[in-house]
């Protein structure tokens, strides 16, 4: 009984769901995070998107069934492994798409129209987009700003243009990176990319020079938010400055660690296992939070 309640965890990928956490961004930055009403919406916004992307997980997981058990990590995953079958995963695909839809039709129409089109973005990245280069970066990428912009409209809250603007870059590096160390990992064991097809169409120079360019973005784009008109206005100074240094150094030890350590395959795990990014976030949001709410 136990094997297959641990299949059906695994098959829902609960380790990605820190990915979601991008619906509290709007709540957290508008000064509002610490009310009881507009959490709750947070919240709930937050569990959608988990039932939501577990779900698209599965369905993913069905549709690539033949290239991931020719994938030497993938083929371990439940269901193309077979200790899931196919039609149970899609009953559990659509049940969890139907509970996350309900979810977000509770949380508000505006969060509800953003959940339908992240599930169009989902549904049209696994049976097209996936295989299309550079589209393929720009639909994963997409999937955490509408996380965000989501947040934002659960709490009726305005999110700062400059602020999607970083989610947007920091989603394209994370992707990248993810995609580079996907590639380099096969060119380093020569191994069969038939089982990613699309990597074929890229180059880890290719991904080395947009990571570089992402990366210079999105700092340049943080500078740009902490030091606006708008934040200044309304924290009644630069304090928000002060945690360039975290943002810095979170970027460069993620860099250190697609580069130098080969990680970055998983960035979910990075942020879940490595204790120097995980330090380093903690003392970035006790800064962010001390500014917006103890200042």
């Amino acid at each position: 009984m136990i094997s297959p309640i641990r299949a059906f965890a695994r098959s829902l990928r609960p380790h990605q769901w820190i990915k979601n956490a991008f619906v509290f961004a709007g709540v957290f930055f508008s000064g509002r995070f610490l009310e009881v009403e507009p959490l709750i919406q947070a919240t709930l916004g937050f569990v959608a998107f988990c039932f939501l992307s577990s779900g698209v997980y599965l369905l993913n997981d069905i549709v690539d069934i033949d290239s991931d058990r020719a994938h030497p990590q993938k083929s371990r995953r439940p269901i193309a492994s077979g200790e899931i079958s196919i039609p149970i995963a899609m009953i559990l695909s659509i049940m969890l798409f139907a509970v996350g839809t309900a979810i977000s039709f509770f949380v508000g129409m505006s969060f509800f129209y953003f959940v339908l089109g992240y599930i169009g973005l989902q549904l049209l990245y696994i049976f097209f987009l996936k295989r299309q280069p550079i589209l393929d970066i720009l639909a994963v990428s997409a999937g955490f700003v509408i996380r965000a912009a989501a947040g934002g409209f659960a709490v009726d809250v305005p999110i700062s243009s400059w602020l999607l603007v970083c989610t947007s870059l920091l989603a394209l590096f994370l992707v990248t990176g993810k995609r580079r160390q996907e590639l380099a990992r096969i060119e380093a064991n020569a191994l069969d990319s038939s089982s990613r097809p699309l990597l074929a169409n890229y180059s880890v120079a290719f991904l080395d020079m947009l990571i570089v360019i992402e990366v210079s973005a999105t700092l340049v784009a943080y500078m740009f938010y902490v030091f606006s008109a708008q934040v200044v206005e309304r924290f009644g100074g630069y304090q928000l400055g002060l945690t360039l240094p975290f943002v810095f150094y979170g970027l460069f030890r993620y860099l250190w660690l697609v580069f130098q350590k080969n990680e970055g395959e998983s960035p979910e795990r990075i942020f879940l296992t490595d204790i120097a990014s995980i330090i380093n976030i903690i003392l970035w949001g006790i800064t962010v939070f001390s500014i917006i709410y103890i200042t």
